[in-house]
């Protein structure tokens, strides 16, 4: 039945402990591409810190290709390029504002990258469960 006290439907009911590892892992990751997010926003200036942040597609494709075995198209390499040539731009930005530490702007920007990439890990696993409730 679909009781308060019934499993059917729920995400994990019933999957081997590999699966729920990969839940749990994402749910890890999306938690902590919040909190490096927040904390990078602390730390430098909001535009600068969500340019990094949005680096997260490269990150993506590149985890996609080892984890869901997708192939890198010349498309999205193409793409991935054009971002990091955009956030190398940002980055050379923030390095020539005499506004802050560098010390602060090294960590903000750590912590910009640590929030792409989590994020990233958030996506392909999030795809990855999709892919196995098929």
């Amino acid at each position: 039945g679909r009781g308060p006290g019934s499993r059917r439907g729920a995400l994990c009911a019933g999957r081997d402990g590999r699966f729920v590892l990969l839940c749990a892992g994402r749910a890890f990751a999306g938690s902590f591409a919040a909190l490096f997010a927040y904390a990078a926003y602390a730390r430098l200036p909001i535009g600068d810190a969500t340019s990094l942040v949005y680096t997260s597609p490269i990150w993506t494709a590149l985890i996609a290709v080892v984890a869901l075995r997708e192939r890198l198209t010349s498309a999205r390499a193409l793409h991935c390029l054009l971002v990091f040539a955009g956030v190398a731009l940002v980055a050379r930005a923030v390095a020539n504002d005499t506004g802050m530490t560098s010390v602060a702007k090294l960590w903000g920007a750590l912590f910009a990258l640590g929030s792409a990439l989590t994020l990233s890990i958030f996506v392909v696993a999030t795809r990855k469960i999709g892919l196995r409730q098929d």
